[in-house]
């Protein structure tokens, strides 16, 4: 797995990676980012743009499907709360680690997940987090942006 700290662009050959799960204090639930594929010739010289896709983030505790967006049903349900309790007992078909952490460690305002927090073992916090926002509350974290 690989954590890189950028907040700039971050140039890498992505075509072997599969699925790429971003998180960041500056990447937020229930929103859109529009991603850009850069050609680079072989000496390394940017040398083109590619075209645009727009990625959107599911809400705050939205960790099963469907996921909103894009549907348009209310979420987190209590299908997410069931989710992540199968994630809790290690059940088989619970979502992936990287959905389902929620919180993160105390005294980190930002909620990253970061490498040392992925090799840990998964918490009744992320449970919790996921139980707020189906009450309603807000994101808990601060959104910080690139300097």
């Amino acid at each position: 797995m690989w954590e890189i700290r950028e907040c700039g662009a971050y140039y890498a050959d992505w075509s072997s990676c599969g699925v790429i799960h971003v998180t960041a204090s500056s990447i937020v639930p229930n929103s859109e980012y529009i991603m850009q594929l850069v050609k680079k010739n072989t000496g390394g010289q940017l040398c083109g743009a590619g075209a645009t896709v727009t990625v959107s983030t599911s809400r705050w505790g939205d960790v099963a499907t469907p996921y909103n967006p894009p549907d348009p049903s209310d979420q987190p349900s209590i299908s997410d709360v069931s989710a992540l309790l199968d994630k809790f007992r290690n059940a088989t078909g619970a979502p992936t680690k990287a959905r389902t952490l929620l919180a993160g460690v105390p005294g980190n305002p930002d909620g990253e997940i970061t490498h040392s927090i992925l090799n840990v073992d998964y918490g009744f916090s992320h449970i919790s987090a996921c139980i707020d926002a189906f009450r309603g509350d807000p994101y808990p974290y601060t959104i910080s942006s690139c300097p």
